[in-house]
C-alpha cells in the first residue's frame, strides 16, 4: 500500500517544528522531519515560515506501507 504525504524544506534541512521561543527547528534528514497528512496544515506552518524570511518547499513523498 501506499500513501502520500508532504514534507517542508529548507535549504538541504528538513522542518520539524517550532521552538520554546518561536525558533525555527530543521533536521539533517528525512527521518526527523514532520510529516503531514494534510496539505492544509502544512500550507499555514509555509506561512508561518515566510514571515520569518525563510523560503520553504512543499514536498510530496511516498510511503510505502507493508502489511
Amino acid at each position: 500500500m501506499r500513501d502520500h504525504a508532504k514534507v517542508i524544506k529548507i535549504g538541504y534541512r528538513f522542518f520539524c517544528r517550532f521552538g520554546k521561543h518561536g525558533q525555527v527547528l530543521t533536521a539533517w534528514s528525512l527521518a526527523g522531519a514532520e510529516i503531514y497528512a494534510d496539505s492544509r496544515v502544512a500550507e499555514s506552518v509555509i506561512e508561518a515560515l515566510k514571515t520569518k524570511g525563510k523560503k520553504p518547499q512543499l514536498l510530496t513523498v511516498t510511503l510505502e506501507v507493508q502489511s
